[in-house]
């Protein structure tokens, strides 16, 4: 199988990998202030945030579930770490800390809500859109 070994400042946090995986990350991410002539966002005018976030999705023969895991919690960086990520193929990985079984496909109740939604939409934004046809 395809893994994932993750190296925060040299030392290995997680080799995340599982047989039943059809996504597989390891994401560096960063929000707020990130320039001089950054506004920030909604939330956040003042400082930048940093994470690191490892996870996946399994999704088995059943096609109607799926399952997000996680293999660290959310980790805070600052600028100088350094993260290190390779790409492996080898039979064993860490277990995540955490699963949990989603929905892939709407179905019936879950279904007819999201219709309903969108038809509240249309019917409130029809003018705006249709107004040139």
């Amino acid at each position: 199988m395809i893994v994932l070994k993750v190296e925060l400042n040299g030392e290995t946090i997680t080799i995340a990998g599982r047989e039943d995986l059809c996504v597989l990350n390891a994401m560096v991410g960063g929000s707020g202030v990130l320039g001089s002539e950054s506004g920030g966002t909604k939330t956040e005018k003042q400082k930048s945030d940093l994470v690191l976030n490892v996870g996946g999705l399994g999704a088995r023969s059943d096609e109607d579930q799926g399952t997000h895991y996680n293999w660290v919690p959310q980790t805070k960086l600052s600028v100088g770490d350094r993260v290190e990520i390779t790409i492996l193929e080898q039979s064993n990985a860490d277990l995540p800390i955490e699963e949990k079984t989603v929905k892939t496909k709407k179905t019936g109740n879950a279904e007819r809500a999201f219709w309903e939604e969108s038809k509240k939409f249309y019917l409130e934004h029809k003018e705006k859109y249709e107004k040139d046809n």
